[in-house]
């Protein structure tokens, strides 16, 4: 399944859509961390919303994932698609330390030899939950593919 099949599941909630380029060369070189957070700081909207990692080079899908929950109260509350796009992912094993966005999508472009990472960023029409059209596009994946995205560890 091509990001183009993946987002056409979910057409009729889509009010805003835009892509990120991240170049390789451009979060491997000297200041390339503090770029990326720059390009995310610049170009993601902060609002909540859906984001999806396409490697370029082979158009496969690596990961599907959400920004955004809805309260008790019925307000979208937590981190927008940008803050996420900036947040820890997970806590190194051997140091214990948090292992920020930008650290995890250059170790994740390194293992895939992905010389651009695509970001597609999707913000949803009003009233639509993040969690549920997450669901959506996770559930299309893996109804295509038998597995969830390489980097979606369960769901």
């Amino acid at each position: 399944m091509n990001i183009f099949e993946l987002k056409e599941k979910i057409i009729d909630f889509v009010e805003i859509e835009y892509t990120i380029e991240i170049p390789f060369e451009l979060i491997s070189s000297n200041n390339g961390f503090k770029e990326y957070n720059r390009i995310v700081r610049e170009q993601v909207l902060d609002l909540t919303g859906i984001y999806i990692w396409e490697n370029f080079d082979t158009g496969n899908i690596l990961y599907i994932g959400m920004a955004g929950k809805v309260n008790q109260q019925g307000n979208l509350v937590n981190h927008s698609v940008r803050k996420r796009l900036q947040a820890s992912r997970k806590k190194d094993e051997v140091t214990n330390r948090d292992i920020q966005t930008n650290e995890y999508i250059y170790n994740l472009m390194v293992q895939e030899n992905c010389f651009q990472l695509n970001i597609y960023v999707i913000h949803l029409t009003n009233g639509q939950m993040p969690g549920y059209i997450e669901a959506v596009l996770i559930n299309a994946f893996y109804q295509a593919n038998n597995c969830l995205p390489l980097y979606n560890n369960a769901f």
